[in-house]
């Protein structure tokens, strides 16, 4: 009688873990803080016109992005009367494994003409081509902001994931970035196999 109760109270305790919502922890796949005065680590830089890139700001402009201490920093003012095109792109991010990913930068856009874009892309086939996934155009002077991109539907699954972020401009003002992090959630209950301690339970005796 004994073993019968407790085979109703195992197979009671697997229907609930197996309809139970799964524990969900936020893990941090990159994390960017531009600490640094120069490019960090795996990070590029590319020029699409003019002669003027992103640089990291070492504390001679204030930041204005809610985040603290050094930036990446594109401003068209440093190349008068030429066009400014450049992006800056993060690392290879392996999101295979991943469910529920985001991206989310600090950032302060400020620009008083019509043509000038700041923009965010995607890439999942190591920077072959690119999807815009959130953008700023024209008159705009927007600081102390935080992005929060939902690229889930791009980025789930896939082991070759990149962000750019891409400033166009001619003779405007500037793009202030800090605090780029890609995360996403992680099931818990996918990580531990309850199924393989089963036979250990079964075979307890009960007092």
């Amino acid at each position: 009688m004994k073993c019968k109760c407790m085979m109703k109270k195992i197979v009671v305790a697997l229907i609930l873990l197996c309809f139970s919502p799964a524990v969900v922890a936020a893990v941090e796949l990159l994390s960017e803080s531009f600490d640094n005065d120069m490019l960090p680590t795996h990070w590029a830089i590319e020029n699409f016109g003019g002669t003027c890139d992103w640089i990291f700001e070492t504390g001679q402009t204030l930041n204005s992005t809610g985040g603290t201490d050094n930036f990446a920093y594109a401003e068209s003012d440093q190349c008068p009367d030429q066009p400014m095109d450049t992006a800056l792109d993060t690392p290879s991010i392996d999101c295979s494994t991943r469910k529920g990913t985001t991206l989310f930068f600090k950032y302060y856009i400020y620009s008083g003409k019509a043509d000038t874009v700041f923009a965010a892309h995607i890439s999942v086939d190591g920077g072959n081509s690119w999807e815009e996934i959130w953008s700023q155009t024209g008159e705009v002077n927007a600081d102390f902001q935080t992005a929060r991109i939902n690229i889930s539907e791009r980025a789930d699954g896939q082991p070759d994931v990149q962000i750019r972020f891409r400033y166009t401009a001619s003779d405007d003002w500037w793009w202030q970035l800090d605090d780029v992090v890609v995360s996403s959630n992680e099931s818990e209950t996918e990580k531990f196999n309850w199924l393989l301690f089963l036979p250990a339970i079964i075979s307890k005796k009960s007092p």
